[in-house]
């Protein structure tokens, strides 16, 4: 399993937003990267802001199960507000990706000839 860190790719991308830039120290493998991107596909292709949400959930999940909330002396550890954060952070990068999606045109086909216009239409568009 390989680990790289390079911003040129989709991987590397999602790897400066996550913050796992540490490749000696690397929370995800590429091939783990490449499947939170063939999770979140759309219309345009891989989409790395729900990719790196997908992998921010991942690590609040892990958070949440090996750090639990401990006190001990004078150290502290609190995973669950760890994890809140990290899926506070998810969640902005969902919206980041959903203000950037726009739909060029919507259609609606209320009798049998409007549905025969549309589809029409929509095989001008794709073979015009």
């Amino acid at each position: 399993m390989s680990t790289t860190y390079d911003l040129s790719t989709d991987i590397g991308k999602i790897r400066l937003l996550i913050t796992d830039t540490d490749i000696s120290n690397a929370t995800f493998t590429d091939e783990e990267i490449s499947v939170f991107l063939g999770l979140t596909i759309n219309d345009d292709g891989n989409d790395i802001y729900y990719a790196a949400a997908e992998a921010l959930d991942t690590i609040a999940r892990s958070e949440v199960l090996t750090q639990k909330r401990i006190k001990l002396l004078d150290l502290q550890t609190d995973g669950p507000a760890v994890a809140a954060e990290l899926r506070k952070q998810a969640e902005r990068l969902r919206q980041k990706s959903d203000a950037e999606t726009t739909i060029d045109w919507a259609e609606m086909g209320l009798t049998n000839a409007n549905k025969s216009e549309i589809i029409w239409n929509d095989f001008m568009r794709e073979n015009g």
